[in-house]
């Protein structure tokens, strides 16, 4: 019976084991996971430069050094105007982008690339990681080159995982985290609201900085005009 016992131990021992899987596996299943983030801010990338040539007719660029100041500062407004309309494709796409990388793990510890590669984010323990670590985790992405610094220097072991307390394993089926609907529901409405005020925030400020540039041109050419006189 107390070798029956022992048997048991070791075996709840085993399963909670965590084993790290190699970086260069981890690297693969990061890479994949950024391929539908890019895919996103390509096609804002698209829609946005469309969208600007077709408002802005290049041709005034290439005849600027023949025009007079009042004409030179009409064209920079018409330009930075058009720069303006190429920011709504580009703030919609960073907001999706953001959307699906701050929520690709929800769904049972498992990213798209993390299911290819056949692996599972877990707490150190082993144990399931609750939504709201899994979304804080994924928000590290806004200091990735600190990221990148860590995963070198530490054998895959990014800030985030660090910070989190978790680390990425096989998957296997005594790890499996149980869907909850409801608050993956509710923790994909939180993300979606916050990358939505992140989109706006992003489109607001550099709509100003244009206007402010603008702006500050405006003041230096008329400026540069009294002094002429």
């Amino acid at each position: 019976m107390l070798k029956n016992m022992e048997n048991m131990m070791e075996g709840n021992n085993n399963a909670n084991t965590v084993v790290p899987v190699t970086a260069s596996t981890r690297l693969i299943s990061a890479l994949i996971d950024y391929i539908p983030m890019m895919m996103f801010m390509m096609i804002g990338n698209t829609i946005g430069m469309a969208s600007f040539f077709e408002s802005f007719p290049m041709h005034d660029i290439i005849n600027s050094q023949y025009m007079g100041e009042e004409e030179s500062l009409n064209m920079m407004k018409n330009l930075f105007s058009s720069m303006t309309g190429m920011l709504v494709p580009l703030s919609i796409c960073m907001a999706l982008s953001y959307i699906y990388f701050l929520s690709k793990d929800l769904f049972g510890g498992r990213s798209p690339g993390k299911r290819l590669q056949k692996l599972q984010l877990v707490r150190l323990d082993g144990s399931p990681v609750s939504y709201p670590r899994m979304i804080l985790r994924n928000l590290f992405i806004v200091i990735w080159p600190v990221e990148i610094i860590m995963y070198l220097a530490n054998s895959g072991q990014r800030l985030r995982d660090i910070a989190c307390k978790t680390t990425v394993v096989a998957a296997a089926e005594e790890k499996r985290q149980p869907l909850d609907k409801q608050k993956i529901i509710i923790s994909m409405l939180i993300i979606s609201v916050f990358c939505t005020l992140l989109g706006i925030l992003y489109y607001w400020s550099m709509t100003y900085l244009l206007e402010w540039y603008v702006n500050i041109m405006e003041t230096v050419l008329q400026q540069s005009s009294v002094y002429a006189y």
